[in-house]
């Protein structure tokens, strides 16, 4: 939800203990759809109080291992002024199967993703929920040594008018969580 700039609002920050001890980090595991596939209830403070498939969809939930997923959302401004955070999801993929290495196909050729990442801190941040984000990288092979890569990382990005919004279905993470588990196939 772009804000209004004639709008907005510079109330002071003035963290909790709570943010200041949040750790940082993704889960080993984050979830996607496509924009078109999703309805999303947002609340009046912006945040996603709900999420519902369209058209029989499915959430897909990628595992991954710890340290491995990460998201960010760097600042940049245009030459005609315009402020837009660049939300960048990097996924590390293990596959084994064909029918895995064609979803690597798959989500190499999408493009309009939304990316629900669980954090450390026990929330979950949603990106892309304007616009959608289309892989914008990726790398994978074989090496020669028996501990050598032999995932696909894949980056995946897309500007948008604000920062990724925390996800908030019912009490706390947990039903969060298992809200999302629900809507996957």
């Amino acid at each position: 939800m772009p804000l209004n700039p004639c709008l907005i609002d510079f109330t002071n920050i003035d963290p909790s203990c709570e943010a200041f001890a949040k750790p940082g980090g993704s889960f080993p595991f984050l979830f996607a759809a496509r924009l078109s596939d999703l309805t999303l209830t947002v609340g009046t403070d912006g945040m996603v109080t709900g999420v519902a498939m369209k058209n029989l969809a499915k959430l897909k939930k990628f595992t991954s291992r710890k340290f491995q997923n990460s998201g960010a959302y760097p600042l940049k401004r245009s030459d005609t002024g315009r402020t837009t955070f660049t939300h960048t999801v990097v996924e590390r993929i293990y596959h084994e199967t064909q029918a895995d290495r064609n979803t690597l196909v798959g989500l190499a050729q999408a493009e309009d993703l939304v990316f629900f990442l669980p954090t450390n801190a026990r929330q979950v941040e949603v990106y892309g929920r304007g616009l959608g984000l289309t892989a914008t990288a990726g790398t994978g092979g074989t090496g020669t040594k028996l501990d050598d890569d032999n995932t696909y990382l894949y980056t995946f990005t897309g500007d948008e008018a604000a920062v990724p919004a925390l996800v908030l279905i019912g009490v706390d993470f947990d039903a969060t969580i298992a809200a999302l588990n629900a809507l996957v196939a």
